[in-house]
């Protein structure tokens, strides 16, 4: 396989730093791939939350979706009210996967320590009025034993567009903060091999010595 040519470029000014890199890969025949990094701390943290104590996730063709929910009281079986979040191919297995090494070490230590796994309700009716979707293509997740949260992020492919071809600065979109038991997010985290493998048709397959494929990384 031939070389394409890289190209490297500093994104979106946040603070002291360029908070985002975009790589791009121009192959023989005109073939071309991006790679984005993202310097989390040098974005702002989005200034809406929702508080979930009910997770489900699936996958669509392309898109995966995890829907989060509010169920109605401590042991409910009912959602009040729900949101779905859908991922692209490209930034569930650039992200997502590759947060599975940290939702191990995370149930490992709840394990240890005693801390309950998330058992889902049975039966749940997630029909509700009250539905917000978002979509997003940059995530970062955090946390410890007792909660976690993820932050998620849009960068527009407009932007990368305009920047590659005219130098545009980009914005990187806070758009919500959610917030959970830990134990959901290991809950789920126990679906993200089963999905990536219906979803490997999707992303770019890479040479193993050629890191520049479409990738969005936490």
């Amino acid at each position: 396989m031939s070389r394409g040519t890289v190209a490297q470029h500093k994104l979106g000014k946040f603070g002291a730093a360029s908070a985002v890199t975009i790589q791009s890969s121009i192959r023989g025949g005109g073939e071309g791939t991006i790679r984005v990094t993202v310097d989390y701390a040098q974005v702002p943290v989005p200034d809406a939350y929702y508080v979930a104590d009910y997770a489900r996730i699936e996958v669509s063709g392309a898109i995966v979706q995890i829907t989060f929910g509010k169920l109605e009281g401590l042991h409910g079986n009912r959602l009040r009210n729900k949101l779905e979040v859908t991922i692209p191919a490209y930034a569930f297995m650039g992200q997502w996967m590759g947060s599975l090494e940290f939702i191990a070490t995370l149930k490992k230590r709840m394990v240890e320590k005693g801390f309950p796994l998330y058992v889902a309700p049975k039966n749940v009716d997630e029909t509700t009025e009250k539905v917000q979707t978002v979509h997003c293509n940059n995530s970062l997740v955090t946390g410890g034993e007792g909660e976690c949260c993820a932050d998620l992020y849009f960068l527009s492919p407009r932007d990368i567009r305009f920047y590659l071809e005219k130098s545009e600065t980009p914005q990187l979109e806070p758009l919500l903060r959610i917030i959970m038991e830990s134990k959901i997010l290991v809950a789920i985290g126990e679906s993200f091999n089963e999905i990536a493998d219906k979803l490997r048709d999707f992303v770019p397959k890479v040479d193993p010595d050629d890191r520049f494929g479409i990738s969005e990384e936490t």
